[in-house]
């Protein structure tokens, strides 16, 4: 049988067994480890390809969601006065701005949606939690209800990501 120097790793033990040779001689308590068909050779390269598995979190579905939400931030700003044929009133630019900038801070995109009082709407689901965020001009106001408790509060623009953050942590 022919082997093959696959690598030299530092000793190991599985359930109950020692890899590699025992002898006090060996180099520095290195284990040798040969390509071959023993089923060590084969539990190693098992072991060696998941180590070179890189979980990556998938960053370009991030970009596409955020992207996504500031064109449709921006498509609000054509809406008119009675956009919703209920009197809806048309968007300012301060409040897609304020938007846009707090979409590009949001590690979680929101599903984004306008009113008719002229202000953006951010929704969050988490199973049977819930987060809206409805973002001012000046301020934001917050709707959360965790475990059917419902809690409405104001907060500004600065603190909105971190109150998302919290939602999804808990």
């Amino acid at each position: 049988m022919n082997h093959e120097l696959l690598d030299i790793q530092p000793r190991q033990t599985s359930t109950g067994f020692l890899f590699g040779n025992d002898n006090s001689s060996s180099s520095s308590g290195m284990v040798w480890l040969f390509a071959g068909d023993d089923a060590l050779s084969t539990r190693y390269n098992k072991i060696k390809k998941r180590r070179h598995r890189v979980k990556k979190y998938n960053y370009s579905i991030l970009y596409e969601k955020q992207q996504l939400n500031i064109k449709r931030l921006n498509k609000y700003l054509t809406y008119l006065e009675g956009w919703n044929g209920y009197g809806g009133l048309p968007f300012s630019p301060q409040v897609i701005f304020i938007a846009t900038n707090v979409i590009r801070s949001l590690r979680y995109q929101p599903h984004v949606s306008p009113t008719g009082r002229g202000t953006i709407q951010f929704d969050y689901i988490k199973g049977e939690d819930s987060l809206e965020a409805e973002i001012y001009e000046n301020e934001v106001l917050v709707l959360r209800t965790l475990n059917d408790e419902e809690v409405e509060f104001s907060t500004t623009v600065h603190q909105l990501p971190t109150i998302i953050s919290d939602f999804y942590a808990s």
